[in-house]
Formats: C-alpha cells, structure tokens, sequence
C-alpha cells in the first residue's frame, strides 16, 4: 500500500505513514493500542560554534549530507525519522513491532551516527 500524501511504501495495518505522518486509515474509528516507543534525539556537537565560521550555503550542504547520512543509519536500524530541528534530529523507534527491541535499536543507531558524522566527506567534525 502506498501512503496517498508521500506515496511512499507503507505496511497495509499502518494507519499513520511513518515517512510523513499523514493519516491514511479509516477516519471513523482509530485503533487503540499501547506501543513502547522509543525516542532519540540527538544535535550536532559545537554546531553553533562551527556554523559561525561557515557560510550559509556550506552549513546547508553540511546538514543535507549529514542528516541523509543519519536518515539511512537510523532505517537501518529500523527507526524512523520524526523531525528535524535546526541542527537536531529527533527519530523513533519501535513502532513497528517487527522492529525489534526498540532502547536497543535506538543505542545502536545513536552509537553509529555518533561514529559516521565524525567521518563527514567535508572534512568538518
């Protein structure tokens, strides 16, 4: 099934996409269930102190390559992306139950982002 706001591929039980969040189920009646979700959020570190000594265009290019960089460690890890915040990334996990042990996931996805970003092909930490 595919989601009718982003056309992404979503699982036909999903009421909510989990690219978008746009509600593609039955508006009459929204199933109520108990999930244990788990949320992390994670900045830049020094962002703020870096951005100064950059321009506009090169902080944005940065961001574009990292957060992308972030996006498919965290799917990877089965979590999805919630929002972006400036220089912070808030993601989820667990909410697909085929996802796994959610803290787990979310520690090995923070680990790995906190590995690869130090690695950025601009050269910048």
């Amino acid at each position: 099934m595919k989601c009718s706001n982003c056309s992404k591929e979503i699982a036909p039980a999903d009421n909510f996409c989990p690219d978008c969040g746009f509600f593609n189920g039955d508006h009459a009646r929204l199933p109520y269930e108990s999930m244990k979700l788990t949320f992390l959020r994670a900045d830049l570190h020094e962002f703020t102190k870096m951005s100064e000594e950059m321009l506009s265009e090169e902080i944005m290019n940065y961001l574009n390559e990292v957060f992308t960089l972030f996006q498919k460690i965290i799917a990877s890890f089965k979590g999805s992306i919630y929002q972006v915040i400036g220089d912070e990334v808030v993601s989820i996990f667990g909410f697909r139950k085929e996802a796994g042990f959610a803290p787990h996931m979310a520690i090995f996805a923070a680990e790995e982002c906190s590995t690869s970003s130090t690695m950025s092909t601009t050269g910048r930490p």
